[in-house]
């Protein structure tokens, strides 16, 4: 698949190689849920304009186009661009936005107390993540409040999965096994067929273990 794609296969590389032994020691956990690739990504955003909840003005595009991105490219938790949990993003936590990149501050996210902050950087493809976050915030503003809301309320997360579902319906590919941590899955896959070092893939979506993360490579 790699070398039709014109891609290195970095399952061979030394510390894929290393993390699988270490995988290969834990029981055995089987996750049927597929990833968001680019390929569909495009299309459910290709789909937003015919989804019922998001047909009820320009803000409610903007904002889940901009929601679909970001969760793939920063490998968000659900709880992190939805709801009222505790590591749910609010407009405070960007700490730079430029038309290059994007830096965004995790005061707390699962599994660790301590903060840190990613980089999303500008993506030459159809559906840049900078200008999807660029287009949004014009019509959010930077008032206090979640990074997402809707009447400066949280987006709930079931309507998120309500608005991914009817996309994936609008799209033809409601039988693949897609659910909102797909896209976190589809964004680590992605970045590792880029050649990202595991390390770096690592850090941005704040896996904390080697076979944790590995069981999101697909």
């Amino acid at each position: 698949m790699y070398k039709l794609h014109g891609l290195n296969d970095t399952t061979h590389t030394f510390d894929i190689q290393q993390g699988l032994k270490g995988l290969g020691k834990q029981k055995a956990s089987h996750d049927s849920r597929s990833p968001v690739t680019l390929e569909l990504l495009d299309h459910l955003i290709g789909s937003l304009n015919s989804v019922r909840e998001v047909m009820k003005g320009e803000y409610r595009l903007k904002l889940f186009k901009a929601m679909f991105l970001l969760a793939f490219h920063a490998m968000l938790r659900i709880g992190e661009f939805c709801g009222e949990g505790p590591h749910n993003l609010k407009i405070n936590n960007v700490t730079q936005f430029t038309d290059k990149n994007i830096n965004i501050r995790f005061n707390s996210f699962k599994h660790s107390m301590q903060p840190c902050t990613i980089q999303i950087n500008k993506k030459e493809v159809v559906n840049c993540p900078i200008q999807a976050m660029k287009d949004y915030l014009k019509v959010r503003g930077w008032g206090d409040g979640p990074l997402f809301h809707i009447d400066g309320e949280a987006v709930p997360i079931f309507l998120f999965r309500t608005v991914l579902n009817q996309a994936l319906e609008k799209a033809g590919r409601t039988k693949e096994k897609i659910r909102a941590h797909s896209f976190r899955i589809g964004g680590a896959t992605q970045l590792c067929k880029e050649g990202m070092s595991m390390v770096k893939i690592m850090k941005i979506g704040r896996w904390r273990s080697i076979p944790a993360f590995l069981k999101y490579l697909r």
